[in-house]
């Protein structure tokens, strides 16, 4: 009996794979790191099937966000992030000079209005005042 359950445990072995796991709960559109996840050896058999794996050298080359809520421990897919693309934006009032992260989304003569990475919305206006 012991002879089998110490063969199950070193075929198992055999056969599992490194996969990225989350460290904690990431939020959506959270930019990521290799700090946020942790490589952790399982048995295949506990991977989703439609989970295409992502490698920590891919987290090393590229810039990539939470394409969903990660919850800590949970398996890391492709399906899961997306690459990170800087959209700043550079407005010159003159003196005042602001560079910021977003997209132009409407502009009037006293206000432009951005809308972030996040999805949050922020409107800056000409003089100089943030709101």
């Amino acid at each position: 009996m012991k002879f089998f359950v110490l063969l199950i445990l070193l075929i198992s072995n055999i056969y599992g794979q490194n996969v990225l796991t989350a460290k904690s709960n990431i939020s959506f559109k959270d930019i990521l790191t290799k700090e946020h996840f942790n490589v952790v050896f399982i048995n295949p058999s506990e991977i989703p099937r439609t989970c295409e794996l992502v490698s920590i050298d891919d987290i090393e080359t590229n810039k990539y966000f939470a394409s969903k809520y990660i919850r800590a421990g949970s398996v890391i897919c492709k399906k899961d992030l997306q690459v990170y693309e800087s959209n700043s934006v550079v407005f010159d009032f003159g003196i005042l000079e602001i560079k910021t992260d977003g997209e132009i989304i409407h502009e009037t003569d006293e206000y432009i209005t951005i809308k972030k990475h996040d999805g949050s919305v922020h409107k800056i206006y000409k003089d100089g005042r943030d709101r």
